[in-house]
């Protein structure tokens, strides 16, 4: 279990100077006065994020239109800096239907690619560009799309051989953690669905390893929740261990929980008849005074693999809204097809 304690102290530290940082900015931004002919505060841009190209960083805010989405320097001077083009059109209210925009490497040519969520009533529209150097654009990507009801939201392994050269190991589902396209030899079933509520989420990690496991983790925009989507192999087990206590500790890694306080650990019937395998939810509070939060995880183990799936909340950001929250997206997990 070290390595996942190893990613658990990582993802602690950086939300703690993700906190600081948000402190700060919020002293500063007192004295700062953006309006005036300053296009940022008209409220038009919908979403945010970091383009990495070439070795730069660009900042970037997101305006959400029916066909296309535009992505202007995030400047004084509303600067387009470039566009994608939707595979289909959007028939509903597109700022209503968007959920988030990721600007995560997927195929690992040290470039920015782009993957957008939509909620289109029951459907989850995902959407896939990578960027292409030569025409320095985002390039659609239809293979690796959601499109709703023709596929039933649904994007199950895919495997290397039908994927793009140079593919790399994720592209992002309605987590915005997602479909394998790996090797078939180390395809991994993958823990879909449950759609996150929260907009403008930030990347704190995102490891995928040569045996198809992965460990991701995002934290909100104010800073209070950390979401980590996580899958190990039961190789790691120690088979001395109950089910129970092995879940239980495995749920404790997730929030570096060397002075963790566990509070419960149950068996969930209605979601181990859902995913046709034991799910225990594991409560504990990690960490000490104003670094405390509470975890809720979702733990499940398939004597392959061991999944979880977690979020991590300041103690006065936990009340039941977002009790309510957690157990949605864990009643709507399922496992894509690892076949």
């Amino acid at each position: 279990m070290k390595i996942w304690k190893k990613y658990a102290i990582l993802l602690l530290a950086l939300v703690m100077c993700l906190s600081l940082t948000a402190c700060g900015d919020s002293s500063e931004n007192e004295n700062d006065d953006i309006g005036g002919t300053d296009w940022r505060t008209t409220g038009i841009w919908r979403g945010d994020g970091t383009i990495t190209c070439d070795g730069e960083d660009i900042n970037v805010l997101v305006c959400i239109h029916k066909a296309d989405a535009a992505f202007y320097y995030d400047t004084d001077d509303q600067t387009l800096y470039c566009s994608v083009d939707y595979p289909i059109t959007l028939e509903g209210d597109a700022w209503e239907m968007f959920q988030y925009i990721d600007f995560a490497d997927l195929n690992g040519d040290g470039n920015s690619d782009a993957t957008m969520h939509f909620i289109d009533g029951d459907n989850e529209l995902i959407m896939v560009w990578f960027w292409d150097t030569e025409s320095k654009e985002f390039l659609c990507q239809p293979e690796l799309c959601v499109l709703g009801d023709e596929d039933e939201g649904r994007g199950d392994l895919i495997p290397e051989s039908e994927a793009d050269d140079g593919m790399g190991d994720l592209i992002p589902d309605d987590e915005g953690r997602g479909d394998l396209i790996l090797d078939e030899d180390n395809a991994v079933p993958v823990l879909m669905g449950g759609a996150l509520p929260f907009t403008n989420m930030e990347t704190l990690l995102s490891e995928n390893f040569e045996d198809g496991t992965y460990y991701y983790a995002d934290v909100t925009e104010d800073g209070l929740t950390t979401v980590v989507n996580a899958v190990l192999s039961r190789d790691d087990a120690d088979d001395s261990q109950t089910l129970e206590d092995y879940l239980t500790d495995c749920a404790l890694d997730l929030g570096a929980a060397d002075s963790a306080q566990l509070l419960t650990i149950e068996l969930n019937d209605a979601y181990t008849e859902n995913m046709s395998y034991p799910v225990y939810i594991v409560t504990y509070i990690s960490g000490k005074n104003e670094d405390s939060r509470e975890w809720t995880v979702f733990a499940m183990d398939t004597d392959s693999y061991t999944y979880l799936y977690g979020f991590g909340t300041t103690l006065d950001a936990v009340d039941e809204e977002m009790k309510s929250i957690y157990q949605d997206i864990f009643a709507d997990l399922y496992l894509s097809d690892g076949e």
